[in-house]
């Protein structure tokens, strides 16, 4: 009886990790957080994060995981909606992004922007 109550609490216990990891699975898929610009190329100039902060150019991105999002810059705060790795704004514009473990790249004509979580 012992051994039949210990192999039936393991299983229970397995599958409540199992349940665990599924549920908070969903929510590390895609770039859903906060991420701060750290460096910026635009029109064969560069900018590091301690260039960006001289200027006082603090750029952040968020990504919800409802597939919405705000890009806050300079104090004015812009919507946006991303599937995939495409940003749309809420004036119609694309741009693409790539994400790399807690670094998410943003690439448009005029340049790229690298954040970091």
């Amino acid at each position: 009886m012992k051994r039949t109550m210990k192999i039936l609490m393991s299983t229970l216990l397995i599958v409540c990790l199992l349940a665990c990891l599924v549920a908070c699975g969903g929510s590390s898929k895609g770039p859903s957080g906060k991420y701060t610009l750290v460096s910026m190329d635009a029109d064969g100039m560069s900018m590091d994060a301690e260039m960006l902060k001289s200027l006082g150019l603090e750029i952040t991105i968020e990504f919800n995981s409802d597939g919405t999002g705000t890009l806050d810059m300079a104090g004015e705060s812009e919507s946006f909606e991303w599937k995939d790795n495409k940003i749309t704004s809420s004036n119609g514009g694309e741009m693409t992004f790539v994400l790399d473990g807690n670094t998410l790249t943003i690439s448009e004509d005029e340049g790229t922007m690298v954040f970091e979580k």
